[in-house]
């Protein structure tokens, strides 16, 4: 009888899915890394560690309230009437400028105006 080969297949720790052992680089020493090549593609790892470094947070329902209450429920980019839950919070002085996630600089916007405004 013989035995059975190491397992042909890793299971990747960002994505969850069973890869085939080729898809994960090695890490030195004969380990892998615990990454598939599809989640280690260069868009998808600059994106996570800008959220990473940019301090990404959940806003608070409260807070999101206080905006909205600030603002009466009007977009701040182009001032038309929203409707609840179908919007952006938007950064007045983007993170990738600097801003903060401070309310002082958030704002409540429609989804195609933030959009469109980028980072500006």
């Amino acid at each position: 009888m013989t035995q059975p080969d190491v397992a042909l297949t890793l299971r990747c720790r960002c994505c969850g899915e069973d890869r085939p052992r080729g898809w994960f680089a090695r890490a030195g020493a004969g380990r892998r890394s615990s990454w598939c090549r599809e989640c280690r593609r260069p868009g998808k790892v600059a994106a996570a560690a800008k959220r990473r470094g940019a301090g990404v947070v959940a806003v608070a329902r409260e807070l999101i309230r206080r905006l909205w209450r600030r603002q009466s429920g009007r977009c701040a980019i182009c001032g038309a009437r929203m409707v609840w839950g179908e919007f952006h919070v938007d950064h007045r002085i983007p993170v990738a400028r600097g801003g903060q996630h401070a309310e002082s600089n958030l704002q409540l916007a429609h989804p195609k105006c933030n959009l469109a405004k980028g980072a500006r």
